[in-house]
């Protein structure tokens, strides 16, 4: 049964909060990819061939952020603790931004989450990856992998019924769905980075 591994990860309490954030994430920044062209065109009125070069830029952004960013300042002077949990918080100002309608502010939080969500991933993917037994790191990877195609599927989904009540409602969400993450990583005594230097894992994704 193809759910049993799903249920399993779910069940172990060392890694179920990694993959309830790890949802939340990919439902929230799902949401908000299926709509910001649409933003960007009926509210902002910019043409085809200008959100193709701020989504290309976009990409571009992410890109250079993992290869270059990641082990050469991201990971050297921060710890996993304050990466995953403060930047959740980040994320969560990031969406308000989306949602104020102010182009400046838009254009702000857009990019401040594109630059932040590749280094996010990546360490929030080690962390998890390190926390399961050995034999099941494939397993709990393979886990994360459906929990974010969840994600992708509800997130536009969610988008596009939000978007009738205003088409920056889907934001409001995601910048609930972040905080209250953050206060619960923050204060809910959920420990990260301590595992074994010789368990941890890099993973690129």
């Amino acid at each position: 049964n193809p759910l049993i591994p799903l249920w399993r990860s779910t069940r172990d309490k060392a890694i179920f909060p990694f993959l309830a954030i790890w949802f939340a994430f990919t439902l929230a920044f799902s949401s908000f990819q299926s709509i910001i062209a649409l933003i960007f065109a009926d509210v902002y009125g910019l043409s085809a061939f200008i959100i193709g070069l701020i989504i290309s830029g976009q990409g571009l952004l992410m890109a250079l952020n993992q290869m270059i960013g990641l082990r050469s300042f991201w990971l050297k002077q921060f710890r996993a603790r304050e990466i995953i949990v403060n930047f959740i918080l980040i994320f969560a100002f990031g969406y308000l931004c989306l949602s104020s309608g102010y182009f400046v502010f838009f254009m702000a939080g857009y990019f401040l989450l594109a630059f932040l969500n590749p280094v996010w991933r990546v360490v929030l993917s080690s962390e998890v990856a390190g926390r399961a037994e050995a034999h099941r790191r494939g397993e709990v990877m393979g886990t994360m992998a459906s929990i974010a195609s969840l994600g992708m599927i509800f997130g536009p989904m969610i988008a596009g019924s939000l978007g009738r009540l205003s088409i920056f409602a889907p934001f409001w969400l995601n910048a609930t769905l972040m905080f209250a993450f953050y206060f619960y990583f923050r204060f809910g005594g959920v420990k990260i980075g301590q595992i074994k230097k010789e368990e941890a894992v890099n993973v690129i994704g």
